[in-house]
Order: C-alpha cells, then sequence, then structure tokens
C-alpha cells in the first residue's frame, strides 16, 4: 500500500523548481548553523529550529522531501558538531530532520495505522546491533560503547523510515539530485578552501579542524569541505560520484534528465577529490570508474563521446594542475618517503589489531573500545606517542566484536552488495544505473576499509545506510515489476 505524503496539491513554486528549492532551503539552514556554533544553545537552537519551521512553510509541496533533503545535506555539513555536550554528547546536527521525521512516522502509525515494512538486509543491521549490545557486557569502556550502540539504533530507524517511505523512482531520483547538489557544493567549497583559504576554513567558526599542510609541501593544504578532515571529505565524494558517472555514461534516454548538471556533479567532485590529496580514495575512485565501464561495455549502454568528453576535461584538469600548486602536493603525497611512512605505521598498527583478536578471537574487546584498549600491546609505545589508530575497518571490527562479529558484519556488507549487483543487472534504466554506480562505489568503499575507518565518521557512515536503503526500495520496485509481467 503506497503511504500518502504529509502535503497539499499545489505549492507556492512550480514542481520543476522543488528539485533545486528543497536542497538549497536545507543548504541555508546548515551553512548558518555553522556560523552560530559559538551561540548560546538556546539561541542557536531558536534560529535553526526558524530556518527548519520556514522551509517547512515555504514548501508546501511536500514536507517529507523536504526534511530528508535537510537530513541528506546535514551528514555532511558540520555532521560531527556535537553540540550541548554536557546534555547531549550523543546528537550531531543531522539527528534534528531525522527525529522530526520518526515523530511524523509515529503518528502515522499511531493514527492511520501505517504497516512497517521489512527487509532482510534490516534483519541483518538488527542481528549486528544485538550483537554490538551484548559486547557491552564484557567492554572495559561502556559508555563508549553505548554511544556506538545508540548510534546504530539511529540508523537502524533511518533504515526503516526511508524504506516505508520512498515509494517511487521519483522519489529515488529526487534524492540522488539532492546529493549530486550536495556534491556540487563540496566540491566548489574544496576548491575556494584551496585558492582561498582565508575565506572558507571553517576553524575560525569555533568548529575543530582546520586546513591540514601536506608535510614536504610548504603552504600546500588539504580540503576538507564541510566534512572537517580530507579523508571523510574525499570518501563521501569518492562514493556519490559514481552514480553520477553511471548515469551520465548512458546512453538511455529516459535515465539521465539534465546531462549538463550531470557533467558539474563529475567535474566539481572531481576537482575537490583531487585536492584533498587522498592517495586510498584515487585508487578506488578509480576501481569504481573501470566497474562502470565494464558495465557500460557489458551491457553496450555506454555514450562513447561522453565518456571521451570527461576523459578529456580530466585530463585538462590534472595537466592544469601541474602548472599550479597543486603539482606540489600531489608530488609530495606519491614520493616514495610519504608512502613508505604510510605502509609503516599501518603494518605496525595491523600487528597491534591481530594481538587483539588473537587474545579476544571470540567475544572481542567490546565495541568501540579500540582505541583505549590497545595501549598494552602497543610494545613501542609509538602509537601512543604518534597518536595514530589501526587504519583497517575489518580489523577494527575483528578486535572490537570478535570474528562473529565481523562475519555478521561481512554478510551484511555482502548482502547489500549482492542486492545492487542484481538491479544493475536488471536492466530496468534508472535504477539500473543508480545501482551500478553504488555497487562501483560500495565496492570500492570495501577496498578503502583495508586503508582506513570510514564507517566510524558519521557522515560516511549514514551515507552507506542511505544506499542501502535506496538498493533495498529498488529491489522491492524491481519485485512489483516482475509481478505484472
Amino acid at each position: 500500500m503506497r503511504n500518502k505524503s504529509i502535503s497539499v496539491k499545489k505549492g507556492i513554486f512550480p514542481q520543476k523548481l522543488y528539485i533545486y528549492i528543497f536542497p538549497l532551503l536545507g543548504i541555508i539552514a546548515c551553512i548558518v548553523f555553522l556560523f552560530l556554533v559559538e551561540l548560546p544553545t538556546r539561541w542557536k537552537g531558536f534560529i535553526f529550529a526558524s530556518l527548519i519551521i520556514g522551509g517547512f512553510s515555504l514548501s508546501f509541496h511536500n514536507q517529507r522531501k523536504y526534511f530528508i533533503a535537510v537530513l541528506l545535506i546535514s551528514i555532511s555539513i558540520a555532521a560531527d558538531v556535537r553540540f550541548g555536550a554536557d546534555k547531549l554528547p550523543y546528537l550531531s546536527l543531522s539527528d534534528f530532520p531525522l527525529a522530526i521525521l520518526l515523530f511524523f512516522w509515529i503518528g502515522e502509525i499511531s493514527f492511520f495505522k501505517r504497516k512497517i515494512r521489512f527487509h532482510s538486509i534490516g534483519t541483518f543491521l538488527l542481528i549486528f546491533l544485538l550483537f554490538q549490545t551484548l559486547s557491552v557486557v564484557w567492554s572495559q569502556y561502556k559508555e563508549l560503547s553505548f554511544f556506538e550502540i545508540f548510534r546504530t539504533i539511529k540508523i537502524y530507524l533511518l533504515y526503516l523510515y526511508l524504506i516505508n517511505h520512498i515509494t517511487s523512482q521519483k522519489d529515488i531520483k529526487f534524492y540522488i539530485n539532492v546529493l549530486f547538489i550536495c556534491v556540487i557544493f563540496q566540491g566548489l567549497f574544496g576548491i575556494g578552501q584551496f585558492f582561498q583559504p582565508t575565506w572558507f576554513t571553517l576553524g575560525e567558526t569555533g568548529i575543530e579542524g582546520a586546513v591540514t599542510f601536506i608535510s614536504g609541501a610548504e603552504n600546500i593544504g588539504r580540503v576538507y569541505g564541510t566534512l572537517l578532515h580530507s579523508g571523510p571529505y574525499s570518501v563521501y565524494l569518492m562514493l556519490i560520484l559514481p552514480i553520477a558517472l553511471a548515469i551520465l555514461i548512458s546512453k538511455q534516454k529516459n535515465v539521465h534528465s539534465n546531462r549538463y548538471f550531470l557533467m558539474l556533479t563529475v567535474l566539481s567532485g572531481t576537482v575537490g577529490l583531487l585536492l584533498s590529496f587522498t592517495r586510498a580514495a584515487y585508487v578506488c575512485f578509480l576501481i569504481s570508474g573501470l566497474l562502470i565501464l565494464f558495465f557500460g561495455y557489458k551491457y553496450r549502454d555506454i555514450k562513447t563521446i561522453r565518456v571521451m568528453s570527461i576523459l578529456f576535461l580530466v585530463g585538462i584538469i590534472i595537466i592544469a594542475s601541474f602548472t599550479t600548486n597543486i603539482s606540489k602536493g600531489l608530488l609530495s603525497r606519491i614520493s616514495e618517503k610519504s608512502i613508505t611512512k604510510a605502509i609503516d605505521f599501518r603494518l605496525y598498527m595491523n600487528i597491534v589489531s591481530l594481538k587483539m583478536i588473537l587474545n579476544h578471537p571470540f567475544r572481542g574487546t567490546g565495541i568501540n573500545n579500540f582505541d583505549k584498549v590497545m595501549l598494552p600491546y602497543d610494545w613501542t609505545g609509538r602509537a601512543q606517542r604518534e597518536n595514530i589508530t589501526v587504519h583497517n575497518q575489518y580489523l577494527l571490527y575483528a578486535a572490537e566484536l570478535g570474528i562473529f562479529g565481523f562475519f555478521i558484519f561481512m554478510i551484511l556488507y555482502i548482502k547489500i552488495v549482492s542486492v545492487a549487483w542484481r538491479i544493475a543487472h536488471a536492466k530496468i534504466g534508472y535504477p539500473s544505473q543508480v545501482s551500478i554506480g553504488i555497487f562501483a562505489a560500495l565496492v570500492s568503499l570495501g577496498v578503502m576499509f583495508m586503508f582506513g575507518l570510514p564507517l566510524r565518521v558519521h557522515s560516511i557512515f549514514n551515507l552507506f545506510w542511505i544506499f542501502a536503503s535506496l538498493v533495498t526500495v529498488m529491489q522491492t520496485q524491481l519485485k512489483r515489476t516482475k509481478d505484472r509481467r
């Protein structure tokens, strides 16, 4: 049964403009919040709430779409800024639109007897959540464990909400376009940070985080957009860009509505990714690009002229970078000294984590306890001295949750990737192209798991489960299409 939106039939703007109005209102709300972080909590909350209510009032067409758009935007804008630390240490900016959505949903369930739809991916996520909760029993730092459990509960509720309220291909297209607008904004913001750091830095607004300068390249900063760190910034772009690429190179006329919008997304996001100077993200983005080309040539659904145009423009960007300071940053990051140092500390921390796994093979050390529990295993004191941690998501889960917890996570990850794979092979137009992009993005994220801890970051953790929600919805639509036939 199709869920009804909280909306009226006519809005004050033409329907075609809502694709831009919703995200822009959300971006304005979130950007204003960035400049209010030093205000007292009551004033900050009042002003931000006013912006939310203002957007709610203006967007009479569909309030649910507005709040989901704000949520998608807020996970990348000041996503890790926590306010009211003395009273609300577990809340972040994106929790407010989520709370509003869940409030309305509870009302719908209570008063209109709406049914809740579940899926096998959600079942595995619930099992993973229960295993995290069980790990609290032997966790040495229970407060840290409860923080991670609370974060997983929020993501489970978000997943359930999205799979129950995204009901059509139009909805999927709208939310994907919101993500593309976020990439354009982040890419342009990152370019601004590189060339005019004094104008675009977020350090002066009271938010922790400033430009990280590259060792060996004087005054060359790694941009971070509004994600406060270049690592999460590069992964965020790396995950969304493949979807834009998959849609753009398709020769199906009913797949892409505005190729200039898609081209702007790809170019601005690629430049932002380049300026993050993140080596692992470069490799993973290349992998996702090759996977998209594989699908395109396999199904003969590729616009060769567009592929050549993208390669030509990206080539110009790379060549142009060698006439600016960008080349110094790139050469410094791929130098033998820089790569050797990165490999050295990663190998050291991998050995530390393997020792922890051997000591706690079945139950682990407790979720979100790694940094505290690892100290006895840091035999040289290097991790504490240099303030480093393991850069491997697989080893982190194995150390914290034990072998069984690690296997549950792997089943969950493989399940999401396999669903995206099946939809990509179904050849059903727009959903298949989006699934190709998501499949390529998730495979590259799996590679990134070996070089970092992307799921520790609020924005990437949320984006991963938003992708899981989208492939779940598209699988449901695929089943309905088959049933009709």
